[in-house]
This record gives C-alpha cells, structure tokens and sequence, in this order.
C-alpha cells in the first residue's frame, strides 16, 4: 500500500472493536480530479509571502476515500477522533500533496535544457 499508517493518540471504539491506527492511502490522480485541492495557496507579491486556505469539505472528503478500512463507514471514525489525532491525519492528507508537488518541481527543473 502506498500510505502512511498513523497510529492514534487516543484510540476509538468503533464497529464493535478498537481502533488504534489509520491507514491512510496515497490519493490518486483521478481522486484529485474528483476533488480538487484539499488547501489553495494564497500569495501576497508585496510582502513575498503567503499562506494556505484550507477547504474543510475537501479535506473530509478525501479522508473518507483514503482512509483504508474494511468498513464503509469512515464518518463514523472520524467524528470520533481526538482533535490531535484529526490534525495528524489532515497533515498526512497535505504531505501526499506537498511531496508530490516537489517532486513535479524536481521533474520540471530536470527537464529544462
């Protein structure tokens, strides 16, 4: 499995047994598609910086769709989730997309004559 395996700060009882990790999967090119970007930069060009907006709908979305488990019912456990262990997930979510935007950058800077 392309993924991270996050293992909870505060486990959870759900579907009848006890839920200690997550698994969550690598998306895919047609997921994002689908979904778009989980969080959209914004640059200030006075100030050379900026910051990102977060799109929380998104963001849920892909969490129900990558979270690998044998029951459908991935709303359930995210709602039971500690704020602590919903931060590590969404921050896993932006790693997928942080790494994959590097490594496009890279691919780009390799093929430039």
């Amino acid at each position: 499995m392309d993924g991270k395996i996050i293992k909870l700060v505060k486990p959870i009882e759900a579907f009848g047994r006890r839920i200690t990790e997550i698994a969550l999967k690598e998306p895919t090119g047609a997921l994002f598609s689908r979904l778009g970007q989980p969080r959209i930069p914004i640059y200030n060009q006075s100030a050379g910086s900026g910051y990102f907006v977060e799109r929380d709908d998104v963001i849920t979305s892909y969490l129900e769709k990558l979270m690998d488990m044998d029951f459908a019912e991935t709303g359930v456990v995210l709602q039971q989730l500690s704020l602590t262990d919903m931060m590590e997930l969404r921050e896993t979510l932006f790693g997928f997309f942080d790494a994959a935007r590097a490594t496009s950058a890279g691919a780009k800077v390799a093929a430039t004559p």
